[in-house]
């Protein structure tokens, strides 16, 4: 992250912002449900305990920012990008997220219970303690995510892509994993929550 010192600045003046790109800054407590922020850009900007209900986010694009503990219930987040962003804690159930791009970033305790994951790419990313359940996770990509202890309680990860992530306490008995890829080391996790024995 680049945002170790960010200038503070008083939430209504996102609503405001009219540059090409908002760099470096932090917001706090900020009420933006409905509001409009399609093609929104920020660059190192924090923005905490945000409320972004109903906003309207279709491609808007965020670089090394962090979003700790926000809410997007209802957001659109179609065409939106988040890279190497940190989204700890925050809420994204019921968004609009089909299609949003994620390049990495530590997505941590976030809310995606209930939510249309089918054909997203959260490769790399890192889910620990994320809460996945009763969402739809077809062909969706997690190659390589920190999924540490996240919550899958009745997901559908049909044909998802899991080879090489971090699978360690979840409880794979509790989703649904039909066609999904795995690795070898992953095969002997599945083998033994399933009580095979693997001569």
């Amino acid at each position: 992250m680049s945002t170790s010192d960010p200038a503070n600045r008083r939430p209504e003046e996102l609503l405001a912002f009219g540059e090409a790109e908002l760099v470096g800054v932090r917001f706090a407590d900020g009420a933006y449900a409905g509001a409009d922020l399609i093609e929104l850009h920020t660059r190192g900007v924090v923005f905490e305990d945000c409320d972004f209900s109903g906003a309207r986010m279709s491609s808007s694009t965020h670089k090394s920012s962090a979003f700790l503990r926000c809410k997007f219930g209802k957001a659109v987040l179609r065409d939106a990008v988040f890279d190497g962003c940190k989204m700890t804690g925050s809420d994204l159930s019921a968004a609009l997220m089909r299609p949003m791009r994620v390049l990495g970033g530590d997505w941590s305790y976030v809310t995606l219970r209930g939510s249309d994951l089918t054909e997203l790419d959260f490769s790399g990313a890192k889910l620990a303690e994320a809460d996945l359940s009763e969402s739809i996770a077809h062909r969706a990509r997690f190659s390589g995510c920190d999924l540490r202890h996240a919550r899958v309680h009745h997901t559908d990860f049909a044909e998802a892509d899991l080879r090489g992530a971090d699978l360690e306490g979840v409880d794979l008995l509790g989703a649904s994993w039909r066609g999904a890829h795995v690795d070898l080391a992953q095969s002997g996790l599945f083998a033994m929550a399933l009580g095979l024995v693997v001569d």
